[in-house]
């Protein structure tokens, strides 16, 4: 009868042992969301221009800084780190940014204007992850049809790249340009090559963007 009883006692103990009688267990749960990279172009700065006169008399020496043409505060949206391309072009299909006019009734020539062009690019404004890249272009005299892509100082070439993010969102662009007479006008002497003189009339050129996120 004692060896009954002993056999019961331990039964019961061991079931009381496996159960949770006022014990705290705790369940995690883990939340993630990703947030896709994205950029865009401000739909009011999608197509940008600007006209301006200048005399058809002068030295031919352009200006050390050009004229200033715009300020974009919010000109890109982008939640990540992006990079630039600039690529220019003209009537005379050059491949550069130079301000050119076909030369009429000829039609088988065209003028060229001295050209430069600053864009300045700027995020973070004030913060520690500012940054800030420039792209200046620079044509050269005499109807030159070729020019040079500046990487002194700010100015990175015709690709920039911003590593970090913009907090806000926004990329602040400014944007400078000039149209400079090919050379000396009038330059009285010796006779001048048709490309030192800028027949009057409209020049006109494109410089196109391209925007990609890292």
């Amino acid at each position: 009868m004692h060896k009954k009883f002993f056999v019961l006692f331990v039964a019961l103990f061991v079931v009381a042992a496996g159960m949770s009688f006022g014990q705290a267990v705790t369940q995690t749960f883990t939340m993630n969301v990703t947030v896709s990279k994205y950029l865009e172009v401000n739909s009011a700065y999608v197509l940008v221009s600007k006209s301006r006169t200048i005399p058809g008399v002068g030295d031919g020496i352009p200006a050390v800084y050009p004229t200033w043409a715009g300020n974009m505060l919010d000109a890109v949206y982008s939640n990540t780190g992006f990079t630039i391309s600039y690529a220019g072009n003209n009537p005379a299909t050059d491949g550069f940014p130079i301000l050119a006019k076909l030369e009429m009734p000829r039609g088988d020539r065209y003028d060229r204007l001295q050209t430069r062009i600053q864009i300045k690019n700027k995020i973070n404004e004030g913060g520690a992850d500012y940054e800030r890249h420039d792209m200046r272009f620079d044509s050269g005299p005499d109807g030159a049809s070729a020019g040079t892509y500046s990487v002194a100082g700010f100015n990175s070439g015709s690709f920039l790249t911003f590593n970090n993010a913009p907090h806000d969102g926004e990329l602040r662009v400014e944007w400078f340009f000039d149209g400079t007479l090919p050379h000396k006008s009038p330059d009285f002497g010796p006779d001048n090559p048709w490309n030192e003189s800028a027949d009057a009339g409209l020049y006109t050129c494109t410089l196109v963007a391209t925007y990609a996120v890292i």
